[in-house]
């Protein structure tokens, strides 16, 4: 399993870390462990998907959206993607495009962060976990 998702700000901001090679049955394993964080009542949820690691995505576009209806959930808020890679980076863009989900890339963490400080003044970003490494 390439990835790990936790809760970066509980019950608010959503952060899923991917490395190496990605295959359909990883984005379906990520959106069942998604769907199960979404079922928490509350507010949005914005996630922020560090894929900066991905060395290869092994899955056409059409079939991630499918393996993705975590991406309609009602509570889903924006999505800040952290990548370089131009190909990783125009795959996840066709994704979100045809999700027509809210997202915004970004080259580092930091940046994803500010961002999201922008658009939401709610996040308690005081409970930050601080034991993810990140």
């Amino acid at each position: 399993m390439p990835y790990d998702v936790n809760w970066y700000v509980p019950e608010q901001v959503v952060y899923a870390n991917f490395w190496g090679e990605v295959t359909l049955a990883d984005f379906r394993k990520f959106n069942e462990e998604m769907m199960s964080l979404l079922e928490v009542p509350g507010g949005r949820v914005h996630v922020i998907v560090n894929a900066v690691q991905v060395t290869s995505v092994s899955a056409s576009p059409r079939d991630i959206v499918a393996a993705l209806p975590y991406l309609k959930h009602s509570r889903i808020g924006w999505g800040a993607i952290v990548q370089n890679n131009v190909f990783t980076r125009f795959m996840a863009s066709m994704v979100t495009q045809l999700m027509q989900v809210r997202t915004r890339f970004f080259s580092d963490l930091p940046a994803a962060v500010a961002f999201l400080e922008q658009v939401d003044e709610t996040i308690r970003w005081e409970l930050v976990k601080t034991n993810q490494g990140l």
